[in-house]
């Protein structure tokens, strides 16, 4: 039995998907094969020696952007030093400026400088916590020791550490 995977044109593109990591599932989904073909052809025909080489790709692409970023801020900085050192204020205001997106392009590059933004919530103001908070008044309404108990409780919490 051969291989529909072997003998398609996209084949290249099939192996590409399955030594990226991409899903199996997704890599059937998009190329309009079953999800047992894709895992057949990549336990059977797709060696650990492309997975290797693309692995190296994939780090030398990355490894060499880093390097051309701290090349690019090495100059910078350099050319920031000349500036200085002759009285061009303009001219290092420049650099500084520079060196700045550069840095910051480097910690994004590197993983240092996370680009994910961070919302705050006050759950004191949501109104899934007012309702909740309602709620558990309402059940407690019959028992006046456990709802003292609990208003002081949450008093706190919402009041924050002191």
């Amino acid at each position: 039995m051969t291989c529909s995977i072997c003998s398609r044109a996209d084949r290249e593109q099939i192996d590409l998907a399955i030594v990226s990591g991409e899903p199996q599932r997704a890599i059937a989904s998009r190329f309009g094969v079953s999800r047992a073909a894709v895992q057949r052809h990549a336990q059977r025909h797709v060696s650990p020696a492309i997975a290797a080489v693309h692995a190296e790709r994939v780090e030398q692409g990355a490894t060499s952007l880093l390097a051309r970023v701290e090349h690019l801020i090495e100059r910078t900085d350099k050319l920031l030093g000349d500036a200085e050192q002759n009285g061009r204020v303009t001219t290092a205001l420049g650099a500084v400026r520079e060196l700045r997106s550069l840095l910051e392009l480097l910690g994004k590059a590197s993983g240092e400088l996370s680009t994910v933004p961070t919302v705050t919530i006050n759950l004191m103001a949501s109104e899934e916590y007012i309702a909740v908070r309602s709620a558990i008044f309402a059940a407690l309404l019959q028992y006046p020791d456990a709802r003292l108990a609990v208003a002081s409780n949450l008093l706190e919490l919402e009041a924050g550490p002191s």
